[in-house]
């Protein structure tokens, strides 16, 4: 990021709170990309947040995009990055658009 100068900015990050989390509690965190524009230059992430006993505790949606600094315009991201958003598992309602 620091030599291209393009990074993730995030739009909205939204929690939604379902059980209750104990300091002791083991907790797994599931990330799967949900949306992606076809450019690349755009995308959300829903995050899972389930206990060891398989409750899940939370939810989380994150819109982010990729962000030119120089120009302080929203780009298509260098290459290493669309690897990465590629290899990312789907959910189960991702879509492009």
């Amino acid at each position: 990021m620091k030599e291209t100068g393009v990074m993730p900015i995030i739009f909205r990050e939204e929690c939604k709170f379902l059980r209750e989390i104990n300091h002791h509690d083991e907790i797994w965190l599931d990330v799967a990309l949900s949306r992606l524009s076809n450019d690349y230059r755009k995308f959300s992430f829903a995050h899972t947040f389930t206990r060891g006993d398989g409750e899940v505790c939370a939810t989380s949606t994150v819109d982010a995009a990729w962000l030119d600094h120089s120009v302080r315009k929203i780009t298509v991201p260098p290459q290493a990055a669309i690897d990465v958003l590629d290899q990312l598992p789907r959910s189960e309602d991702f879509e492009y658009y």
